[in-house]
Parts: C-alpha cells; sequence; structure tokens
C-alpha cells in the first residue's frame, strides 16, 4: 500500500510526517530499484553500491540525513 511505511512511522513514532515520507520513499526506492542486488547470495557490495547510487541521494535532500550515519 502507498504510504505503508510512512504510516506506520509517525502513527508509532515520533518522527514528523515529512521525515516519515522520505524513509517512505527510501523503502520504495529499495524495493523498486535495489531488492535484486540486496537479496541476492554474496548481495551486500552490490546492494550497498546500489543504494548509494539510487536510493541515497534523494533520502539526503529529502531529510538531510547523511546515509554514512545510519
Amino acid at each position: 500500500p502507498e504510504n505503508c511505511v510512512s504510516n506506520c512511522l509517525t502513527e508509532n513514532s515520533n518522527i514528523s510526517d515529512g521525515c516519515a515520507e522520505c524513509y517512505d520513499d527510501l523503502m520504495t526506492c529499495y524495493v523498486t530499484s535495489c531488492l535484486e542486488d540486496c537479496v541476492s547470495e554474496d548481495s551486500e557490495t552490490t546492494c550497498e553500491a546500489c543504494l548509494l547510487e539510487e536510493c541515497y541521494p534523494d533520502f539526503t535532500s529529502c531529510s538531510g540525513i547523511d546515509p554514512d550515519n545510519f
């Protein structure tokens, strides 16, 4: 369902709606762009590379959180 992550975060934590949307977008990117890279055997390096290229730039821009601080 659309906004599943953001709805869960705002209902169960003190995260703002805007910040929760950033996480929702990150999870959507993970599923649509990097899932294959992240679920295969020995995927750690390819998964991280995909996330760094495809998902983290928009998440950082949206949230202001540096992925190196996850």
